[in-house]
């Protein structure tokens, strides 16, 4: 038995060095839609919602690092963000159009399907596409 009742994930945070810049990407890329815009707030936040998921964009303290780490190799913490999609090489066609990724045809491992892209700042996302129409890794 765990510590705690956990219920669900609840949001996700990103520091972000521009939130406008940061906010426009996530739009742009992922239909982020924005709840409560609160730049103009001490809070200096954007909160919004990407398929059911909420995600605040924060004005991060530090500047973004001169080179993003390498996909997976960075140090402890939370290593990325996963969005599904209904057809990966759809997502592909229309980030390869935006200059968001290259030629690479998709990662596949068993039935999944994935590909990494990186946010104005260097935040690794990936986008996934998932077997049986399932939304999440734990509808498998």
């Amino acid at each position: 038995m765990s510590l705690l009742q956990t219920q669900a994930l609840s949001h996700l945070v990103i520091q972000a060095s521009d939130i406008t810049r940061s906010m426009e990407f996530y739009q742009r890329v992922f239909g982020y839609q924005v709840t409560m815009d609160l730049r103009d707030q001490p809070a200096n936040r954007v909160i919004g919602v990407i398929g059911g998921l909420v995600m605040q964009i924060l004005k991060a303290r530090d500047p973004a690092p001169a080179a993003p780490a390498p996909i997976l190799a960075g140090p402890p913490g939370y290593a990325l963000a996963a969005f599904s999609v209904p057809d990966i090489e759809a997502a592909l066609e229309a980030l390869r159009a935006e200059g968001l990724c290259g030629p690479e045809p998709a990662f596949v491992v068993g039935d999944v399907k994935f590909v990494f892209v990186r946010d104005p700042d260097g935040i690794l996302v990936e986008v996934i596409e998932l077997p049986g129409g399932a939304n999440a890794l734990a509808d498998l």
